[in-house]
This record gives C-alpha cells, structure tokens and sequence, in this order.
C-alpha cells in the first residue's frame, strides 16, 4: 500500500496539472476509445539499438459512473459504510490501479479516534486520519494489482467517526464524511490480453465489465434491404443483451475486399475504414464469398457462426453470421442471441433447428403477473441473515407496465422471518419500495420471535411501470449498553427466509398513451407480444447512419426486456404504414412522410408547428347547471381510466424545420389506426446517428416522458406533453364494478340495501303466495280489543 496524503488541496491540482501536462492522449483500454485517456510519455534519450518499451494503457473513471445514482457518499455516525462495484472484465491485464480520493469531514471530529478505511474484496489498502483541523481530503491511493480481479470487486469506504472520548451520540449530526464522487476517480494501466476466443466467450467478449464505450460495426454487402436491417438489428440485440446495462453504439459500415490481403488468409476485408471495435459480419453465403477465403466459405452449408481475429494481437474479433438464404441467416443470429451458456466450446458451429419457447405477453426477466404468488427466492433473494446492527437485503422484480386496478388494490408481502431474542424495543426492520419508506416490522419480543405469514400491505398505486425494488432493513440494537460494559452483539441477528411471498393483486391492462416513461421503463407497448411479433420498424432511407440508429435503438429495447425482439419487422419508406400494428419510424426530418407530422406533437416540414409551454392551469367546468351536473356524476361515476391533462400551449407557425443540432423522440397514435407510433428524428444522419447514441445514455433514458422530447447531450434535455391522448387495454366487467365500488364507497351501501330489501319484497311475496294457494279460504280473525295482541 503506497498512501499519500496533500495536505494543500491547491498544491494537489497544481501537481496533477503538471502530471497531465505530461500525458498525451493513446488508444483506448478495450474494443473502443475511453474518455479521458493518455499514455505517459518521456524525453529520456534512448539507445538506437535498443527497443522502446511497450506503454501502458491508462484508463480513467469517476466514482460516480460506478453508482446506480450518481451523488455524493454521506458516511453518517458514529460507523458507517458505503460500497460499489469495480467492474473488471477477463479480458483487461491490469498492471497498476490508482485511487483519487477526494473527501471532507466535519471539523467537530475527534482525529485520534477518527479514521476513513478503504477496503477492496474485504482487503485494507488505506487507512485515512480524519481530523477536524484537516477536513479537507485529497489522497493518492495505490491499490496492489494482484487485489483486482476479474468480475466485480467490492470497493468499500468505511469510517469510524467519534467527536468526544466520554459518552456520545453515535447518531450526533456533526458526525459525518463526505466523498466526492465526481471528482475521485480511478486509473487503470494495463492491457488487453491476446486471447483466441470461442463461441462459448461470447460473455467475456462483449462485456459490460470493459471499461469506455462499447461499439460495434456491421459490415453489411450490398445494398441496404428490409432483410440486411433486420440482420442487423439481430446481430445488435444478440451483443446489446451481453453487455446488459452498458449501452451499446452500432455503426453500419459496407464491406470492401482488401486487395493487399494474403492467400492463405481467412478474412479478405479491408479494414481500413472500419470504425474501432468488433464487428459482425452478416450476408447470405453468395454475398460473403467474395470477403471469405474458399475454404471457409465452404463451410456455410446451413446457419452459420463464427468468430475470428481481426488482428494480429488478438485484441479485435469479428463473429460472421451466414446461411445459404435469408431464412439460414435469421436462425445464425437468433441462436447469436441466445448462447448464454459455455456450449459449444469451439469457434464456429453450423445451426440446423431453432426451436424458441411459446412465451406470453409482457415475458420477461423476473416478470410478475396479476394474481400471483412468488416466492422471494424465485426472484433472486434465497434466505438472507442479518448480522450486527445493520442489514439490507433487497428484492427485485419487474410489473407490466400497465396495470390498472381498484384504488385499494395492494401488493401483499407475506414474510417469513426470525429475530434473536434481547433486542432493544426500538428494533425493527424497515421496508422500502424504490427507495421510498413503506413500513415498518418492530422486533420488540423479548424472547425473539418466529413468523410464517407476517402481511405487509403496499398499495399497488406506489409502485412503478417495469423495474422494481423491495429493500430490506434491520435496524437491531442491543438492549443493554452503557460505558463500561460488555455489550453482547451476538443476538442481534434476523434471518429473512426465501420461501416468503409476493402476492399480486387481480389487475387489468389498462394505460392512457402516448407516454414516452413507460417505453424508457419498459419498452411499452412494444415489448408486450412475445418477440414483440406486432412491431414493425421504418427506416425512412437506405442510409446506413440511419439504420445504425434503428439498431442502437433496438439494441437498448432489447436490453429493457432481457429478451431478444427477434419478432420485429422492418422496411424502408414512411408512406405506406401498415394498420394495426405498433410502430418506430426513423429517419431524418426531410425524409419522413408529411402524414406522420401532421399527428405528430412537433409539427416539422418546410412550414413548421412548434409547441410552447404556457405556465397556466387549465381551465374548468365552471359553474353547472343541475342537468349537466347530474351527467356529469354519471359519467364519473363510471369512468375508467387514467386521466391525462394536457397543459396549455402556444403554437408558433414558422419557416424552416429548425432542429439543428437537437435529436427529437415523438410518440403519437399510429395514422395508420390500431397501435402507437414512435418517431425518432433530427435534422441529418449524421445528427441522428450521434444523438441516438445520447439517447440511450441513462443522462438522457431516465428523462423521457410525455410526447415529445428533444435533447443534445444528457445536460440539454426538454419534455412535453402536446398531443391528444388515447387509451390502450381493456378491463373485465368484475374489475369495473370493483373499480367503481372502491371510488365510490357508499355505492356500496346502496346496493346492499337495495338487495335487502328487495330480497325482502321477494320473501313477501312469496309468503303472499303461499298463503293464496294453501289457505285460500282462511279467514283473518281480528285481535280482540284490549287483549294487547
């Protein structure tokens, strides 16, 4: 461990200045360049004779990219911890990795017993005196390279923070550390391995864990067809779903024989011109031959995978995907999409079947449906055991993006769980829901306790369309403490099983549109057919910048719903869309038919309709006459569905389409009747290749919403809601009534009334009748008066 504290925080950066100024900007650390980099670079005379020696790779992150949120890390009381992840992929060669630490403390600490702790793997690598004299932190940390390894490292921040050596609060609020996470950063120098993959590495190959963007090339011969862009969009899903949450930048690129190329080589491609990174390669076997030396070309008998070295060093691949026609190679790229498993350990294979499963709507990874139960292990969270004061444990799954249900509708939460006995009354395991507090569970028994079917109710109305969270927090305190004594920790210890249950209530799939949230959520309403089989993609030209956009935007979808939409069609020109079918148009504004504009929130053309936000309410009814006041009840009454109010806009008549540098994302009822359509624009392929790849970052995903959204970078982002809204779904007659019922309580009363008493009138009657037939000729004697009958 090589720790070094700098005191002067402007003494640190004019040394780290200095130390850039020394540094000039190399290739990247993996398949493309990573920003920022550099190489270090010496003026020290060399022996001609003698060979350089080979530079390192120097790879730069912030702490903030490796968090979920990027924010600050608040290390409160009297001990606290925070942890990320340090993804490191198989295939970097790490040589040396740096820490940059960047923190203040609050000046009331006490420094003897004061002290940060920084731990990789559980492993101390730097011991930090947090003292109120110094609060100001800027620390050079060098972590041991034989620490880091491949998959993700827990790099830890712990602090141990006292403000007086008698008794104290340990929850006292000048007790604090906080690390900035935008300014400490990691270095890594190193390398990429020479490696020869195999199909079974696909994993390794395109890994989320590299650092730097990820971007891949698709060679495509020929011209461009509705069958190369649906290869293509195959062929990004296939690596996008790899690199998991990682985006993924697709480039289109034609494919070119490289005349220089030996004869016994493999590949005859000129890879000149080719954009940095791996590469697919996609074609029938007729179009392939020419970039293929004779013998393995000859291969390709049926669907066809492989994967080859682009280079001598082995640090950049590219996988073929063939077959003898169209059909041969869909089935080369769905199988691409589905090896997830370390078979077949071999570089190439032939593909004769491919056989998917019979999923249903709304499939997906840890998909939770109406009226089921699921156990807590199924999704990921077998028994988990709380040790210590402090545990979480978190739970996550993922709800159709639209459901609809009663407003007292709720998600259960059966919990089986245990606690140890002597824990202090104020104990309890606290329950939040997309980092939202929900409930709460006190642990007050002083012998401990055993549960099998402890309910917890979450109205449905708090959670969220798509991805969820359940988070799980003890809080366990000793019951006996004081200064002087032993305190027992020993028994503060709860145990959360996995048998315990999430109970979905009945719901329909009802939702009002457009709503760009729940396609940056879910990918809603394309990802709800299986394979998203009612989708279909317009291309508005054969440019290959626009159809890398189409296929980096399918390549995030695809990531979304963890399955590959190999069900997607696709075809070029925006005149004649197809009815009754979900559709994405993409395409430079001057490219795509004026019909699309005229629903669309934007109106652009060479006389464009622009909306302006106006910050007024909209107005009411007003005052009622008793007629229309009575409909009016009616018709809320009965009313069912999500009501969306359309704020108040200007609209502006100009000259010129006026996007600029801007990228535009429109959602609108489809013109063609039957589903929605989504348009994603900007003023050129070039602008919309590059602004697609903004799109997908989490700066500009998280932020969707309404109908229209126009951004540049993740800092320059503006949403509307413009458009007139339409309703998607349907709900059974057994929902509305108790839909109907839960708003409107006392209808309830009414109706239970209402059916006494007519099951009275009934009984009546009856009785009425019963007395005609049997005793017709009976009659009534009159009580005689003063009897008190």
């Amino acid at each position: 461990m090589n720790l070094k504290i700098n005191l002067d925080h402007g003494m640190f950066f004019l040394a780290r200045t200095i130390m850039v100024a020394f540094l000039l900007v190399g290739p990247a650390f993996g398949a493309v360049p990573a920003k920022p980099a550099g190489v270090p670079q010496s003026d020290a005379a060399q022996d001609p004779n003698e060979q350089p020696p080979k530079r390192q790779e120097l790879l730069r992150a912030s702490l903030q990219s490796f968090m979920p949120v990027p924010k600050p890390i608040d290390l409160r009381n009297a001990t606290s911890e925070y942890a990320l992840s340090l993804p490191i992929s198989p295939r970097m060669d790490i040589q040396a990795v740096t820490l940059y630490l960047h923190a203040s403390n609050s000046i009331s600490l006490l420094a003897p017993r004061s002290q940060l702790v920084v731990r990789l793997g559980g492993t101390v690598v730097a011991q930090i005196p947090l003292d109120s004299r110094l609060p100001q932190i800027s620390a050079v940390i060098r972590i041991p390279a034989a620490l880091i390894k491949p998959g993700y490292n827990r790099l830890s921040f712990a602090t141990a923070q006292h403000y007086t050596n008698e008794c104290e609060d340990p929850s006292a609020p000048e007790l604090w550390t906080q690390i900035d996470t935008a300014r400490s950063w990691i270095a890594v120098d190193g390398k990429l391995r020479n490696w020869a993959p195999k199909l079974s590495d696909l994993g390794k190959l395109f890994d989320p864990k590299i650092w730097g963007e990820h971007r891949l090339t698709l060679l495509t011969p020929g011209a461009m067809t509705p069958a190369t862009l649906r290869w293509g969009s195959l062929a990004a899903q296939a690596v996008a779903l790899r690199l998991d949450y990682a985006p993924l930048q697709v480039r289109q690129a034609p494919a070119s024989i490289d005349a220089a190329a030996r004869a016994d080589a493999a590949l005859r491609i000129d890879m000149s011109g080719v954009p940095s990174g791996d590469a697919v390669l996609v074609g029938t076997a007729a179009q392939l031959a020419p970039y293929l030396s004779p013998a393995l070309a000859a291969q390709i008998r049926d669907a066809f995978l492989a994967i080859l070295p682009l280079d001598a060093v082995g640090q950049r691949f590219l996988i073929i995907a063939s077959g003898q026609d169209d059909a041969q190679v869909v089935r080369a790229l769905q199988a691409l999409g589905t090896l997830n498993f370390p078979y077949p350990d071999a570089p190439q294979m032939l593909v004769h079947r491919f056989d998917a499963p019979n999923l249903s709507s709304y499939a997906g990874q840890n998909m939770l449906y109406p009226n089921q139960n699921v156990p807590f292990s199924r999704l990921g969270l077998p028994d988990r055991t709380f040790q210590g004061m402090f545990g979480i444990a978190d739970l996550a799954f993922v709800l159709p993006p639209d459901l609809y249900a009663p407003e007292n509708a709720n998600v259960h939460l059966r919990l089986r769980f245990a606690y140890g006995a002597g824990l202090r009354e104020d104990s309890a395991l606290n329950i939040f829901l997309n980092d939202r507090f929900q409930a709460a569970i006190r642990l007050d028994a002083p012998s401990g306790g055993y549960f099998q079917d402890y309910e917890v109710a979450i109205p449905l109305s708090a959670f969220k369309p798509g991805a969820n969270a359940i988070r799980f927090e003890s809080a366990m305190m000793p019951l006996i403490t004081g200064k002087c004594l032993a305190i027992n920790t020993q028994n503060l210890q709860l145990t959360l099983f996995g048998q315990s249950l999430i109970e979905i209530p009945n719901a329909a799939h009802v939702t009002s549109m457009p709503d760009l949230t729940l396609l940056a959520r879910s990918g809603f309403p394309y990802t709800v057919p299986p394979a998203a089989a009612m989708t279909e993609v317009r291309v508005a030209d054969s440019d290959g910048r626009t159809a890398a956009a189409a296929w980096t935007l399918m390549g995030r979808l695809a990531q979304i719903q963890k399955l590959p939409l190999d069900g997607v069609r696709f075809a070029i020109g925006t005149q004649d869309l197809p009815a009754g079918k979900d559709l994405i148009v993409v395409g430079s504004a001057d490219r795509v038919a004026p019909r699309i504009f005229e629903q669309a929130p934007l109106k652009l053309g060479s006389a464009s309709r622009a909306p302006y936000p106006v910050p007024a309410s909209p107005a009411g009814p007003g005052e009622l006459g008793w007629f229309a006041h009575l409909w009016r009840g009616i018709g809320d009454l009965f009313h069912m569905g999500h009501d969306s109010v359309r704020p108040e806009v200007t609209w502006v008549a100009q000259q010129g389409r006026g996007l600029g540098d801007h990228a535009a994302l429109m959602q609108m009822q489809s013109p063609a009747g039957g589903g929605t359509l989504t348009l994603l624009t900007a003023a050129s392929p070039d602008i919309l290749r590059a602004q697609t790849d903004r799109l997908i970052e989490p700066g500009v995903w998280s932020t969707l919403q309404g109908d229209l959204v126009m951004w540049k970078d993740d800092t320059d982002v503006a949403t509307q809601r413009v458009g007139p809204g339409y309703t998607l779904g349907s709900a059974g007659m057994s929902l509305r009534i108790s839909y109907i019922v839960s708003r409107h309580p006392w209808l309830w009363g009414i109706v239970l009334g209402a059916l006494v008493l007519a099951l009275a009138l009934l009984t009546l009657r009856l009785l009425m009748r019963f007395k005609h037939r049997r005793h017709a000729g009976v009659a009534e004697e009159a009580p005689p008066l003063g009897s008190g009958s």
